[in-house]
Formats: C-alpha cells, sequence, structure tokens
C-alpha cells in the first residue's frame, strides 16, 4: 500500500512538473476574429500565465478565464461589444501552431444562441 501511495505521487509531481515547464505558445498578444453576420470583427486580446500554469485573457480593461487541455483545446468565456449590446459569448477551439480556430455561441443578448466560426493568430 505504501508502495502504491508512493508511486501516485510520484506520478503527480512529475505530471504537474512537465505540464508547468512545457513550451508556453498560448501566452502573449493574439489577434482574434469573429466572422460574424455583419462582416469580420477583429480585436486584441492578450494571454498572461500564472505561476501555476492557469491562463487569463485580457480585452481592454476585462478580463476572463481560458481553459486549455493537453490536447490543444481552448475554451473561454467573454463579454463582447458590438453595435447591439454586450453579449457573453462561449469560445471553444483547438490551439495549433500559433493559432486558433474554433466555434463562438452567443449565451446573452439580441443574438441568443447564435454560433459562429473565429480564428486567431499570434502576433509576432
Amino acid at each position: 500500500m505504501k508502495t502504491l501511495i508512493t508511486t501516485v505521487l510520484l506520478s503527480l509531481i512529475s505530471f504537474s512538473f512537465t505540464t508547468k515547464n512545457q513550451d508556453d505558445i498560448l501566452s502573449g498578444e493574439w489577434l482574434i476574429t469573429i466572422d460574424s453576420p455583419r462582416g469580420e470583427k477583429t480585436t486584441e486580446i492578450i494571454i498572461l500565465r500564472d505561476e501555476h500554469g492557469n491562463y487569463t485573457g485580457k480585452e481592454k480593461e476585462s478580463y476572463f478565464d481560458i481553459i486549455v487541455s493537453n490536447e490543444g483545446q481552448v475554451s473561454f468565456d467573454r463579454m463582447v461589444s458590438t453595435p447591439m449590446g454586450k453579449m457573453k459569448m462561449k469560445f471553444d477551439g483547438i490551439l495549433k501552431n500559433n493559432k486558433m480556430s474554433g466555434t463562438c455561441k452567443v449565451l446573452s443578448g439580441i443574438m441568443k444562441n447564435k454560433t459562429m466560426d473565429w480564428q486567431a493568430s499570434k502576433k509576432k
């Protein structure tokens, strides 16, 4: 039993160490474009990583949490200002080669439940 507990603890420490120290390709400045019914809308977001490996997005003065899986799946919710008012949107996508893409769903506002494509590229 003692050996099993030691093995589990060492595995968790090893996973934590490799997750925190792998290349951080997500942090930085990104241009994100939504394919909206009124045409493409592009804005800049900044993605930050804390000392625990957690990601936060920042657009102007608003912040939002970003969830990233080991497989490169990215998910976040953010408030978006539009000519039709503010809308909360859920973004789901894939991170690959300094680019992200996926779909976003409007969770509130006049376009509630509308789904749109989005893509983002990292600024150099």
